[in-house]
């Protein structure tokens, strides 16, 4: 006892040093401070995904959770059998007090803590430091029978799977790396061939029935359902991943994903980041959200598990940034709380025994440059949420010192830029289908760029209007040019979203990006606005009418945008049409810019 006592002591002693450590971390200047981690660009080959000789090795993170607790938090053996994550600074003494219980702890302290006792009775002790009182052995959910199980559940006739599959990975896969292909293609032959009662894995089956759905919606419209292709295999993932009630899996963070994307196609928001929360939870469940140690790593969970695991958690975790971004809603999770390193850019096919370590652009560049961009994006969000409560709060020296937190952001945003790889930069330039998945990243990524611009710049100019802050940045555009030009830039990317962007939370934002823009232009604008200005307002309106047959909300988005146009061409001189920035803007100082321009004014960073 007195031993245990001791290292009681030694284990608070450590906790107070790291609480010390801890609070004299330097944070930002200017922004939200953001736990560090190594760049993507250090990630080299031994971080691929090699095809795995047993799905149960590539989807199992099945491993010994009993070494030191690690700084990151613990993974707990729960009464399935399956890990789940444990966190935080209270838990991490009361899991460092129970491992000091294990054979291995007592056998370091065998003479001093028993010494008439044998050593054969401690190192067979009962004492299952895996399992916490979180989880309870064999204390297991009972089972549902009102949900179908998975070989209750009819399938579509091969041919259907077979192309709802193929067009899933050849038009999906890589803007939403949630799945590893030889894998999933892998359990889904073994799926076909199992006769109709045979007891398959209800989280596969889950997963398959939600590309299914996802797939659906890529169909032309008079193969698909009019107004929610892919219903049906909805409804059946949604079932089966109920059945899986109590279980922690990667299945189910995937299941949950991909329904989200799916309902997002429909328009059908609020649902999408309902489960995109989930989907996050569901990933934070799995400690997808930490880097655990090397210490934990060796003991079974793979550098090819690892690195599917940080897509899934990536995927799901931009998924529901775009969705709370759209719909201005709170995000699932806080980015103090995620230190996941960005997946590895090797794609699927690549193989790990290439010497290079610095490889060529694939088309996991895409998602990896929209993720890093998404972390600045979230920044943006959070700095102009405080800024508009210091505004209502009367808390104007708070509003003032914003001025910095701009800057920083914008030169965040202007190096995530120049540091954009060329094949996602340059992709309208190409024509060749291998790297149609590159153009709709580019797509996808210079739509959040602009967007995170005007979301800047504009919450900028509304408190530089209440204050005495400088509306104008050394060297660069005023923050109402860079909103005009960012708002240009959507209208010039708009040409290529009815044909490259899937129906997804993509081309929600997409779609809700481009009627923003069309107002920002203006509302920026004088009063009536120039001829340049109307030419660019129709061409959005037009987009957006064009986008009507694969997303129902883009016809609403159109009507107001026509409507805002006629007020502002004839709305009367003794009425003045409202200004978002607090002023007219010079027309001259908004003619001639080239869409996709550095806001730097030097290069040009998209040339179609």
């Amino acid at each position: 006892m007195d031993a245990l006592m001791g290292k009681m002591d030694r284990t608070a002693d450590s906790f107070q040093r790291q609480t010390e450590d801890q609070s004299a971390l330097p944070r930002k200047p200017g922004g939200v401070s953001r736990p560090d981690r190594p760049s993507n660009k250090d990630v080299t080959h031994d971080g691929t995904i090699p095809v795995s000789d047993s799905d149960e090795e590539a989807t199992s993170a099945q491993f010994e959770a009993n070494g030191p607790a690690d700084h990151e938090g613990h993974l707990a053996e729960d009464s399935y059998g399956n890990l789940r994550y444990v966190g935080g600074s209270s838990n991490r003494i009361f899991i460092e007090a129970v491992q000091s219980l294990a054979p291995s702890g007592l056998e370091d302290n065998l003479e001093e803590c028993h010494p008439t006792t044998p050593s054969s009775t401690l190192t067979k002790s009962s004492i299952n430091v895996a399992n916490l009182p979180f989880f309870v052995h064999n204390a297991r959910w009972p089972s549902l029978p009102w949900l179908p199980k998975p070989e209750q559940v009819t399938r579509p006739p091969r041919y259907v799977s077979d192309l709802l599959v193929d067009l899933y990975f050849d038009h999906l896969h890589y803007t939403f790396p949630t799945l590893h292909k030889a894998q999933f293609r892998r359990s889904y032959e073994r799926m076909l061939v199992n006769s109709p009662g045979h007891n398959n894995d209800a989280g596969f089956v889950s997963v398959f029935f939600a590309v299914c759905a996802c797939a659906s919606g890529l169909l032309p419209r008079q193969l698909a359902s009019s107004g929610f292709p892919g219903l049906e295999y909805y409804e059946k993932a949604l079932v089966l991943h109920y059945s899986t009630t109590g279980q922690a899996a990667l299945e189910a963070v995937q299941c949950l994903g991909l329904l989200a994307l799916c309902s997002a196609g429909w328009n059908t928001l609020a649902q999408s980041w309902k489960l995109a929360g989930q989907a996050v939870r569901a990933a934070q469940d799995l400690g997808l959200h930490v880097n655990l140690s090397a210490n934990a790593m060796q003991h079974g969970r793979g550098k090819h598990v690892q690195q599917l695991s940080r897509r899934v958690w990536w995927a799901v975790w931009s998924l529901d940034r775009i969705l709370s971004i759209c719909l201005g809603r709170p995000m699932a999770s806080d980015d103090a709380d995620c230190t996941c390193d960005l997946p590895s850019e090797t794609d699927d096919d690549e193989s790990s025994d290439s010497a290079d370590n610095t490889p060529a652009a694939t088309p996991m560049s895409g998602f990896v440059a929209f993720a890093e961009l998404c972390e600045i994006a979230s920044e943006v969000v959070r700095s102009t949420r405080a800024l508009r409560r210091s505004r209502h709060n009367g808390r104007l020296s708070t509003a003032r010192n914003t001025h910095e937190t701009t800057i920083s952001l914008s030169e965040d945003l202007q190096l995530w830029l120049e540091k954009l790889p060329d094949s996602i930069r340059f992709a309208a330039n190409r024509t060749d289908a291998a790297h149609k998945v590159d153009l709709t990243m580019c797509v996808i990524t210079y739509m959040l760029h602009a967007a995170s611009v005007i979301n800047l710049q504009g919450s900028f100019l509304q408190a530089a209007a209440s204050s005495s802050v400088p509306d104008e940045h050394p060297d660069c555009l005023s923050a109402k040019q860079q909103c005009v030009q960012a708002s240009r830039s959507c209208i010039q990317t708009g040409e290529l979203v009815l044909s490259r962007v899937p129906p997804s939370h993509y081309l929600a934002f997409c779609v809700h990006q481009l009627a923003l823009a069309g107002v920002v232009l203006l509302y920026a604008s004088s009063k009536p606005p120039p001829a340049d200005i109307v030419q660019d307002v129709r061409a959005c309106a037009k987009q957006l009418g064009e986008l009507h047959g694969i997303w129902s909300g883009a016809a609403r988005s159109k009507e107001i945008l026509e409507q805002l146009l006629n007020a502002s061409l004839y709305w009367s001189a003794t009425e003045p049409f409202p200004d978002l920035f607090g002023g007219d803007m010079n027309p001259s100082l908004m003619a001639g810019f080239d869409c996709f321009m550095d806001f730097d004014e030097t290069n040009s960073a998209f040339q179609v």
